[in-house]
C-alpha cells in the first residue's frame, strides 16, 4: 500500500515537473516571438508625405485613408518682373490627385493633369519597409501609372486609333532613412508614349534620386532628380535628341494635416513619362521654372 502511494506521488510531482516544463518553453517562445516582432517594426516617419515634389516616396497612409494632392508649375522666369518670375506667365501646368489606401501598403490613385487633358490611374506599393534594427536596411516599393490623353482625335494624326491616347510608367524604389534628419531614395524606371511626333522615342529608361535633409521638426530641404538614359539599343532612331534631365529643389513644411512643398524645377511636365521622354529644359533662365504641391495628409 506504501509502495502504491509512493510511487502515486512520485508520478504526481513528475507529471507536474514535466507540465511546468513545457509551460515555461511555451512562455520562452512566446517571449521570444515577441521579441522577434518588436525586432521587425519600421522605422518611424522616414518620408513626411507619399511625394517629394515630382517624385513618390514609400509612405502608404493607413487602412482607409484618403489623400488629396495639388501640383501646380508656373512658366519660366527668364521674363522677370514682366510676369513675375514666370507666376502669371503663360505655359503653366497642374494636376489634381486623389488617393486611397485599400489595403495596407497599398495604396490607388486618380489624377488630372491639363497638359493635354491627361487622366492618370496609378498604383503605389510598398514590398517591405526598412526596420529600426536593420533587420531590412532598406525599403523597397512599386509604382506604376496607366495615363489616357484627352483632346480631339484629329490631334493624333489621320490613323489615330484609341490606343493611341495611352501612355505608361512603372518604377522600382530603393529607400533608405540614414538618421533621424536624413533619409534618401533611387529608383529606376521605364516610361513608354504610344503616340509622338517623328524623332521622338516611345521608350525610355531613366533613373531617379531623391533626398530629405530635417532643418527644424517642420521644415526640411528636399530635391528630386530624374535622369534620363540615352540607350541605344531600344531607341527607334540611330540618331535622336537625348532629354534633359529634370532637376527639383525646394523646401518642405508639415503641418499636423498638410505638406506643402515650394520648389524650382527644369521641367514643366508632371506624369513622369512625359518628363523622361519629352523634356528639353535646361537649368537656365529659359528652363527653370517655380512650383509648389500641396497635399492633405
Amino acid at each position: 500500500m506504501k509502495k502504491t502511494i509512493y510511487l502515486l506521488v512520485l508520478s504526481l510531482f513528475f507529471g507536474f515537473t514535466l507540465y511546468a516544463q513545457e509551460v515555461g518553453a511555451g512562455d520562452e517562445q512566446k517571449s521570444d516571438s515577441t521579441q522577434t516582432v518588436k525586432k521587425d517594426k519600421p522605422v518611424r516617419t522616414p518620408w513626411n508625405s507619399g511625394l517629394i515634389i515630382g517624385g513618390q516616396t514609400s509612405l502608404i497612409p493607413a487602412k482607409g485613408t484618403i489623400r488629396f494632392d495639388l501640383a501646380h508649375q508656373f512658366g519660366v522666369v527668364n521674363n522677370g518682373i514682366t510676369d513675375l518670375l514666370g507666376i502669371y506667365a503663360d505655359g503653366a501646368n497642374i494636376r489634381m490627385g486623389l488617393n486611397y489606401t485599400i489595403i495596407d501598403n497599398l495604396q490607388v490613385g486618380v489624377g488630372v493633369t491639363k497638359y493635354n487633358i491627361t487622366t492618370d490611374l496609378n498604383a503605389k506599393y510598398t514590398v517591405f519597409e526598412q526596420t529600426r534594427k536593420n533587420t531590412m536596411p532598406v525599403s523597397l516599393t512599386l509604382f506604376g501609372n496607366i495615363a489616357i490623353r484627352g483632346g480631339a482625335s484629329e490631334a493624333f494624326g489621320a490613323e489615330y486609333e484609341a490606343v493611341d491616347r495611352l501612355s505608361y510608367f512603372s518604377q522600382i524604389i530603393v529607400g533608405r532613412k540614414i538618421n533621424k534628419n536624413i533619409s534618401v531614395q533611387a529608383a529606376g524606371s521605364f516610361s513608354h508614349i504610344n503616340n509622338l511626333q517623328e524623332g521622338i522615342n516611345h521608350d525610355a529608361v531613366g533613373i531617379s534620386a531623391s533626398a530629405k535633409i530635417r532643418v527644424t521638426s517642420t521644415i526640411s530641404v528636399i530635391t528630386h532628380n530624374d535622369f534620363p538614359l540615352k540607350l541605344q539599343n531600344i531607341s527607334e532612331y540611330t540618331e535622336f535628341e537625348p532629354v534633359k534631365p529634370n532637376i527639383q529643389l525646394g523646401a518642405e513644411i508639415i503641418t499636423t494635416s498638410h505638406a506643402f512643398h515650394i520648389y524650382v524645377a527644369t521641367s514643366n511636365y508632371i506624369l513622369p513619362q512625359n518628363v523622361f521622354i519629352l523634356n528639353q529644359s535646361e537649368l537656365d533662365s529659359e528652363g527653370i521654372r517655380f512650383g509648389f504641391i500641396l497635399t492633405r495628409l
